[in-house]
């Protein structure tokens, strides 16, 4: 009876070219079978009892599933590759980085395995399973530089793989004690970009306030309520009554301090920066600062909030 060869060109069809021999005998081979087309050189051997199709593009996806398989089973994608895979780092890595359970001895050459004794559930990217976006970043931030850190965490942040409050809760060391090197970088990055350990938003407001009152301009007014009709009415986002933290109403002038660290997801962010949108088409002009623009570069935040109410003066009066 002839071998029915169509369950294993779709198994390779859907897993990049690549079966293991426990998989390929599963399907119906035989060890004979799996040696023959490796003496014929229609597979070729990607690592011990893996094989890929040698028709199959040798790609990054491809040496990924490979070592996922070559590790066993309950490994995920890590670190790097998981970056990769969730769309927080462009480039897939040079050699795949996976999680695999504790006491696994597999070691497949290539191919850089971890292994940890706390568990943790697998998200799927592409078919593949990998650590989630959270774990992700505290695991990346044992094997690349700060300056790397951090803009992992900002295109995390940007393509929403996660959200502030997710990692601060991943952080926390009773929901994981390993990994305190990670944890201790990415909480660093996390603050040095003011996601974490800014100030509550009385206090960034103060110290605007100082420097505002350094400027040798009128003083503002604080805490501004301001009407304004949006130009979208159905948009659930806006309302007609807005609070400014400091402003000059008749040049209509508002300057706005953003604590990153208070915003609890990506919707406050996007409720604030529409709001925003429609106070500039009635006709405002907004300024924001974060605590890091107040407290680094206090000069340069000066000089632009000077320059915006001398624009804002000129054009009270071209308009009076």
């Amino acid at each position: 009876m002839a071998f029915d060869d169509a369950p294993v060109a779709r198994w390779l069809a859907t897993h990049n070219g690549v079966v293991t021999r426990s998989r390929a005998r599963q399907i119906g081979m035989t060890e004979s079978m799996i040696d023959d087309r490796l003496r014929s050189r229609r597979w070729t051997a990607l690592h011990r009892g893996v094989y890929a199709e040698r028709a199959s593009a040798p790609t990054e996806t491809r040496a990924l599933v490979a070592a996922l398989a070559a590790v066993g089973p309950d490994s995920q994608a890590s670190h790097l590759s998981a970056a990769w895979l969730l769309g927080i780092q462009r480039a897939a890595p040079s050699a795949p980085w996976v999680l695999a359970p504790p006491g696994r001895q597999r070691r497949p050459t290539g191919v850089k395995v971890f292994r940890s004794a706390v568990a943790t559930a697998p998200v799927h990217r592409h078919g593949l399973p990998c650590t989630s976006a959270a774990r992700t970043l505290i695991d990346c931030a044992t094997v690349v530089p700060a300056a790397d850190l951090a803009d992992l965490v900002d295109r995390a942040l940007a393509v929403r793989a996660v959200d502030i409050p997710t990692i601060l809760r991943a952080l926390d060391p009773n929901h994981d004690p390993s990994r305190r090197a990670g944890r201790r970088a990415l909480r660093a990055v996390l603050a040095g970009r003011g996601h974490l350990g800014g100030p509550a938003p009385s206090v960034l407001e103060s110290r605007m306030a100082r420097l505002l009152n350094q400027l040798g301009i009128p003083q503002p007014q604080a805490e501004v309520r301001e009407t304004v009709q949006p130009r979208v009415s159905s948009d659930p986002y806006l309302a007609k009554e807005y609070r400014l933290d400091f402003a000059w109403p008749d040049g209509r002038l508002a300057v706005e301090v953003d604590g990153y660290a208070w915003h609890s997801s990506p919707d406050q962010m996007r409720r604030d920066q529409r709001r925003r949108n429609s106070l500039i088409q009635s006709g405002w002009i907004v300024l924001v600062y974060t605590w890091r623009d107040v407290t680094e570069e206090p000069r340069r935040v000066g000089e632009q909030i000077s320059a915006a109410y001398r624009r804002a003066t000129s054009r009270r009066r071209l308009t009076a």
